[in-house]
């Protein structure tokens, strides 16, 4: 049987995430994050009878610090945005000098000063700025990823208890893989790839961004560009995160 065009896409893209997994982040969506865990607070530490958050999201600035400055009202914003319905974003730094951290008010602090947990929950520094990992209530992970890349639409499925692990993983898997393999994927596999993925999480401007690449320059087809576009702009409109993503990878198109 002569393979169909998807079935040779995810055969690459397979060979592509067996290549590449030494060097993404060790955490694995559905698992427990390695020891040893956050201890050293600097603020907010949880009471100790105090029921877990239905959705932690651990945001690190260990390795990259200079990251944080750029991050922080994004992240104070969400916290203000979904703590009463059970979010709590904890900021991990190497220290107190760490630039930005004086604008942390309502998000919560761990110091890692020996970049232990940094190092045992994504290996390598976030070269891609892929820093953010989200556990549940039980400590299992459910998400990791960056900052606009889908986080807004798993916080909500979150906080509903409609969040599903396996469609995140998948959805994780795919953008690594489609950034690092994009120039070499036809335009109808990778178009009929992403249109479930920007479907499932429209807030996600990665994704939806690679799709308006895809259908621009790759499918050549300009009028389902342009409908990705106005669609995009809507519902993201309120997330500067994700349209920043997004209209980045526009503008390029």
């Amino acid at each position: 049987m002569i393979p169909s065009p998807t079935d040779v896409l995810l055969r690459i893209c397979a060979c592509l995430l067996l290549a590449a997994a030494p060097t993404y982040g060790q955490v694995r969506l559905g698992m427990a994050p390695p020891a040893p865990g956050p201890t050293d607070w600097l603020r907010g530490a949880p009471a100790a009878d105090e029921p877990a958050p239905r959705c932690t999201l651990v945001a690190f600035y260990a390795q990259l610090p200079h990251l944080l400055v750029g991050d922080v009202a994004w992240l104070e914003a969400t916290q203000r945005r979904f703590g009463d319905r059970g979010l709590r974003v904890v900021v991990v730094v190497a220290d107190e000098a760490t630039p930005g951290l004086d604008r942390v008010e309502v998000c919560s602090v761990v110091r890692d000063e020996g970049l232990l947990v940094e190092r045992a929950w994504l290996r390598v520094p976030a070269v891609h700025h892929r820093n953010l990992v989200a556990l549940d209530e039980r400590g299992v992970v459910v998400f990791a990823g960056a900052p606009g890349c889908g986080v807004v639409d798993m916080v909500e499925r979150q906080l509903a208890g409609e969040l599903d692990v396996v469609a995140e993983e998948r959805a994780r898997t795919w953008r690594l893989q489609l950034v690092q393999g994009f120039d070499d994927l036809a335009g109808g596999p990778a178009a009929e790839l992403l249109a479930p993925l920007v479907a499932g999480s429209p807030r996600d401007g990665l994704l939806a961004g690679l799709q308006y690449l895809t259908l621009a320059t790759k499918a050549n087809d300009l009028a389902a560009a342009r409908t990705l576009r106005r669609a995009g702009l809507r519902a993201m409109a309120a997330e500067p995160r994700a349209l920043a993503v997004f209209a980045d990878l526009v503008l390029r198109g």
